[in-house]
């Protein structure tokens, strides 16, 4: 089963703004685990959105959309990685040979 173009476009974006949410939230959620774990303050009540937690983000290829298994520092797929090294763009990667 192809996935459509545009449902890719979808899923990097709606990991993106997940990321951001994480990012801005992160603090103050760490924070209220704290008090929550050490019985600082037991009336207190904190609910975020889903997005907010890092178990919803999800690793994708920014090119592509493919989950399997990018490469972290670069956010490529490794297919992807592959023909962009193989084109020189990437700086400091070079093509191995033995």
């Amino acid at each position: 089963m192809k996935i459509n173009y545009r449902i890719k476009r979808y899923l990097v974006r709606k990991d993106f703004f997940r990321r951001v949410d994480f990012l801005k939230k992160e603090k103050k959620l760490f924070l209220y685990k704290i008090i929550y774990k050490y019985n600082i303050c037991k009336k207190i009540n904190y609910k975020f959105k889903k997005n907010v937690y890092f178990t919803r983000i999800k690793n994708r290829c920014m090119y592509t959309g493919k989950t399997g298994f990018p490469l972290r520092t670069f956010r490529l797929s490794r297919i992807c990685f592959r023909e962009i090294a193989s084109f020189g763009t990437i700086t400091s990667v070079k093509k191995s040979s033995w």
